[in-house]
């Protein structure tokens, strides 16, 4: 198993965990998974795994390592749902949210899809709980029991309609004591006699316990066995015990004191302790049910728990972690991340990526988001809200950030809430800005769409609303003067992005659940004009515009509901007549039957595109395809992407979908004038290389050549923007053999020129 590896200290704080290099090989990818939110844990082979809400990681005792995989490094999937170990095995089970299965075993992943590509389930495929007897795993799921036999890798046989008459059934949890199998359902507790003269496939092998027995039939979520009992709970702060005497007995719980909530998340035995995590404290019960409670500031929201060697408890919690507690001391830790698996806008900056995590539905709904931002600097996550004072940067608790905007007249760094306005982010710090002239909607929210910024440096924001007459698109002057422009009747929609084109206009696109178009508006003759469908009056492929961006070329692309569709002139746009023209791709309009809700643009003019499926890259003029990626051919924890944006100088492409964000090194960067810190990596390259060798920093669209030190031509290309990408072949197909290799790179009239050497090792 290939893996992320980083020493670690506990020292009784969360640790910021430096993972991987600041710039990865160009073609390869980078997860950015939020680790925070722990809700599985495991113990074996002298590790401690963990699964949070859209990541993976392990802490190895022996050595004392923080170590992540994803499907970058193996995995077949993402989101995890619950994870098992199996000692005598060796095995750990990783089940997904979609029903996919991994055995992780010491020297292989063993892929299991037979859940997840079953066509006849209708059911939830997540697996909600793990049980592992014998050689066995059982599986509780929402459509049955599967038996998962871990000895040969296969599925052996699945328990369905087990409920009474046959009836289908959720199970959320299975344990066994004595000589019986207990699964806690969706409507009470069932068991059945366990050996081989009873067939479990069959309902009638099943009893439910009636409320004769001293326990309802409704919803319980948690089963276990523990000193000779069984035990049951649900979410509510109820647990129940059964001593095989056909009676089930309430178990006197403390009171909750605040903040718990008195809400159960878990029921676990382990190592000879029963362990209920609830809100802020966990609990251990002793063979008496005598009860004692932990409290902590690490436990903010305990999830799971399990007991390790020496007494050592280990939880998972939703807001810290990984805790570890042992005797009076608690240590939290995790890998470097994003805070949270939100994340929908994302913003360039610099050399630094802005994710932030808010957003609204169709209707333009809020979200109600309170998940704040994050900042990629330097390979590392910041993390800026207000429920996590521990191990992030404390903001106040602003709702629904959707846009960033940075001036570069004054260097500030403009950020919109889609409920609370517009702020300054400098220094760590949130600042309303002042004097603002936004202006409120019927729900008294004041809601930023877009944020931009002219070349005179001029700040521009829309201000929509659920209210026509409430529409506004705001400016603010390099004096800090506002003024506020007035949406026409014509635009239908309340504007959302916003982008100031090089000929001076704000292009913004209106609200898609209107089916509004694009509002154009000059600043300088105080004219605005919307084009929609109409022939000579933009002749959008359709007046749902969910994307805008201005290519190098300062021609403007648009994404909507039915493709891609792009105006050459957009100087033009209070011509009589402007059209935009459909670019032709496999002898179509390009994407004509996707919804391209972001267009992004790299150092190349390439055009990077996110849709319903998957991620596009498309040569400069969009005719050409050069990658589609998914979750079928790369490690895309998902298909539904939010948002791109791209690192400028370095080309790694920042991807947000709805299940988690992840990078990819893109062989396109920003040119520049002259040749500037050119970079050659990896440099030498090593016999076990297999990846593309990047050099960067080049001027603009240079011509590059490579040659042996006897001056024989071995490769030559044009860069893509500042970047060249080689494979490390000749035109023969021959890989380049031991030796030094001289690049040369010049611009388009020999004015500007570089030589650099490369060193292959073979």
């Amino acid at each position: 198993m290939n893996q992320i590896k980083s020493v670690i200290c506990l020292i009784g704080c969360c640790l910021s965990i430096h993972l991987g290099a600041q710039n990865i090989p160009l073609g390869t990818w980078r997860t950015h998974a939020a680790y925070q939110m722990v809700k599985s844990l495991a113990l074996g082979n002298n590790k401690v795994y963990a699964a949070s809400s859209n990541g993976f990681f392990y802490v190895d005792q022996t050595d004392n390592t923080l170590n992540t995989m994803s499907k970058i490094s193996g995995l077949s999937d993402t989101e995890i749902s619950q994870i098992a170990y199996h000692e005598a095995l060796k095995t750990l089970v990783v089940t997904y949210q979609n029903g996919n299965i991994d055995l992780l075993k010491s020297d292989e992943i063993v892929n299991i899809p037979t859940i997840k590509t079953n066509k006849n389930i209708t059911e939830s495929k997540q697996v909600n709980h793990i049980l592992i007897q014998g050689n066995n795993a059982y599986l509780s799921t929402d459509f049955g029991i599967v038996v998962l036999d871990l000895s040969k890798n296969e599925i052996k046989e699945t328990y369905q309609n087990l409920g009474v008459n046959g009836r289908s059934i959720a199970i959320k949890a299975a344990t066994f004591s004595q000589d019986s199998v207990y699964i806690a359902t969706e409507n009470g507790v069932y068991y059945a006699p366990f050996n081989g003269s009873v067939n479990l496939q069959d309902f009638n092998a099943w009893q439910r316990f009636e409320p004769s027995t001293g326990i309802d039939t409704l919803e319980f979520n948690y089963i276990v066995s523990f000193a000779s009992k069984v035990y049951v709970g649900r979410t509510n702060y109820e647990l129940y015990e059964y001593a095989h005497n056909n009676q089930w007995t309430k178990v006197s719980l403390p009171a909750p004191v605040a903040p718990n909530t008195g809400q159960i998340r878990d029921v676990r035995a382990s190592n000879g302790q029963l362990l209920l995590s609830i809100d802020h404290q966990l609990l251990l019960l002793n063979a008496q049910n005598q009860v004692t409670i932990f409290t902590n500031s690490k436990l903010n929201s305990p999830q799971v728990a399990l007991v390790g060697a020496n007494g050592v408890i280990w939880i998972g919690d939703g807001v810290n972690g990984l805790v570890q507690k042992n005797g009076t001391t608690y240590n939290a830790f995790f890998p470097n991340g994003p805070a949270s698996a939100e994340s929908r806008h994302l913003y360039a900056y610099q050399s630094q990526i802005l994710a932030l995590s808010g957003g609204y539905q169709f209707d333009e709904t809020p979200l109600n988001s309170s998940a704040g931002f994050y900042l990629f600097d330097n390979a590392q996550w910041k993390n800026y809200n207000a429920f996590d004072p521990l191990h992030s940067h404390a903001i106040a608790n602003v709702k629904d950030w959707v846009a960033a905007g940075l001036n570069s007249q004054d260097q500030q760094l403009y950020i919109g809430s889609f409920q609370s306005g517009l702020y300054v982010f400098k220094d760590n710090a949130l600042t309303s800005v002042a004097g603002s002239t936004l202006r409120a909607s019927t729900d008294n929210t004041v809601r930023v769409g877009g944020i931009t910024t002219d070349v005179e440096g001029n700040l521009w924001v829309t201000n929509p609303s659920d209210d026509i007459a409430r529409r506004f698109l705001h400016k603010r002057d390099v004096q800090r003067e506002w003024s506020v422009v007035s949406a026409p009747t014509s635009a239908t929609g309340a504007p959302l992005g916003i982008l100031s084109s090089f000929g001076g206009y704000l292009w913004m696109r209106l609200s898609p659940a209107a089916s509004a178009g694009i509002w154009v508006y000059d600043p300088q003759l105080n004219r605005s004009k919307v084009l929609n469908t109409t022939v000579n009056n933009g002749n959008l492929p359709s007046p749902r515009v969910y994307s805008m961006v201005q290519d190098k070329e300062g021609q403007i692309w648009v994404g909507t509901d039915k493709g891609v569709t792009v105006f050459f002139n957009p100087a033009d746009a209070f011509q009589a007549a402007i059209d935009a023209s459909k670019p032709i791709f496999d002898g179509q309009n390009l994407l004509r039957a996707e919804k391209v809700s972001t267009i992004a643009v790299d150092g190349g003019n390439r055009k990077w595109m996110g849709t319903n499926n998957g991620l596009w890259l498309f040569n400069p003029d969009g005719t050409q395809l050069v990658h589609h990626f998914t979750t079928k051919n790369s490690p895309l924890p998902s298909d539904i992407i939010y948002d791109v944006t791209i690192q400028p100088q370095t080309g790694e492409v920042f991807v947000a979908t709805d299940k988690g964000l992840v990078s990819y090194r893109g062989t396109a960067t920003t040119g520049e004038q002259t040749h500037q810190e050119v970079k050659v990596f990896p440099n030498p390259v090593r016999p076990n290389f297999n990846g593309l060798l990047g050099i960067s920093g080049l001027v603009d669209d240079a011509k590059v050549k490579i040659t042996d030190v006897s001056g024989k031509l071995i490769y030559q290309t044009q860069a893509q923007g500042g970047t060249v990408s080689w494979d490390l072949r000749d035109y023969t197909g021959h890989r380049a053999k031991t030796g030094i290799y001289l690049l040369f790179s010049t611009n388009a009239d020999g004015t500007e020129t570089l030589v650099t050497k490369i060193a292959v090792i073979e």
